[in-house]
C-alpha cells in the first residue's frame, strides 16, 4: 500500500527524534519529505543547504540557537579564534562570532532569523592543523592549539585572553619541529618564541629556538614591537495525524 507524504513524514520525524537527530544536510532528506515539512513549518533552513527540524510554533531562533554546534558540524572548514580559543582554555565556546577557515571562499553571513550568531568564512592557504572534538553532541573541526597559536599571533598577541592562552601552552621540541617541516611562517613563531623570552618562560624560549637553529633558520626579530609582561499544528482530510505530538 502507498504511503501518504503525511505518513512518510510522520516516519521520518519518528525515526530521527528517537535518534536525537534534528540537523540535516539538504541531501540527506528526500524531496516529497522536505517540501512537505518546509511548507508545514516544520523544516527550517538557517543556512544554504542545511535544515533543521522543528515544531511548527517553535521560532526558528530558537532552535538556531538550540542546534548550533549541530549546524556547524556540517559546515565545511576549520573552526577558528574565539570558539577555538575559549575551547583551548577549558572555557565554554562562543556562539556569536565564530571564524570559519577554508581555502576557496571569503563572506560573511547570519544564521538567518538569529542575528546573534555570525559566521565569518576566511580563505586562507596557510598551513594549518585541525582536531576533531565532541561539543554538545555534535563532532567540530578546531584548529589544534600550537597551529592556533602560531597563525594568530601577528594579529592578536595584544588580547590579554590570547596571551593567557600561550603562557598555558604546551610547547615540546617535536611539534615545533614538525611546524617548521610544514612550513609555518618562521616570523610568526619567532614571535612567539620572543613572547615567552620577554615574561621569563625561558625553557619554551629555547626550545624554539634550538629548533630553528636545527633546521638552519634564526630567529626573525624585524617588526617586533615591544611587549609588555603579562599579568597574569495541521489537520487532513483522509489521515488525522499531528506531527507535533511526535517530538
Amino acid at each position: 500500500m502507498r504511503m501518504s507524504i503525511l505518513e512518510k513524514s510522520r516516519d521520518f520525524i519518528l525515526k530521527h527524534t528517537q535518534k536525537n537527530v534534528f540537523v540535516f544536510s539538504s541531501s540527506g532528506i528526500d524531496s516529497a519529505i522536505k517540501n512537505y515539512l518546509v511548507k508545514e513549518k516544520m523544516l527550517y533552513s538557517p543556512i544554504r543547504w542545511i535544515y533543521v527540524l522543528k515544531k511548527t510554533d517553535t521560532f526558528a531562533s530558537e532552535v538556531v540557537d538550540k542546534y548550533c554546534f549541530q549546524i556547524l558540524e556540517l559546515l565545511w572548514g576549520i573552526i577558528s579564534w574565539d570558539f577555538a580559543l575559549n575551547y583551548h582554555l577549558w572555557e565554554i565556546p562562543s556562539k556569536k562570532n565564530i571564524k570559519i577557515i577554508n581555502k576557496s571562499k571569503n563572506f560573511q553571513t547570519n544564521l538567518w532569523e538569529n542575528k546573534n550568531i555570525t559566521l565569518d568564512f576566511q580563505m586562507s592557504s596557510v598551513p594549518r592543523e585541525s582536531e576533531i572534538v565532541n561539543i554538545e553532541w555534535a563532532s567540530l573541526s578546531i584548529e589544534k592549539p600550537l597551529s592556533f597559536a602560531i597563525n594568530n599571533y601577528f594579529s592578536h598577541w595584544k588580547n590579554k585572553k590570547f596571551q593567557k592562552f600561550l603562557l598555558q601552552l604546551d610547547i615540546n621540541w617535536e611539534e615545533i619541529k614538525e611546524k617548521i617541516k610544514q612550513n609555518y611562517k618562521i616570523s610568526w613563531l619567532s614571535k612567539i618564541a620572543l613572547f615567552y623570552k620577554n615574561n621569563w618562560y625561558i625553557e619554551n624560549y629555547k626550545t624554539i629556538v634550538f629548533e630553528l637553529k636545527n633546521a638552519g633558520k634564526r630567529i626573525d626579530n624585524r617588526s617586533i614591537k615591544s611587549e609588555k609582561k603579562v599579568v597574569v499544528k495541521t489537520t487532513q482530510t483522509k489521515n488525522i495525524i499531528d506531527l507535533n505530538n511526535l517530538f
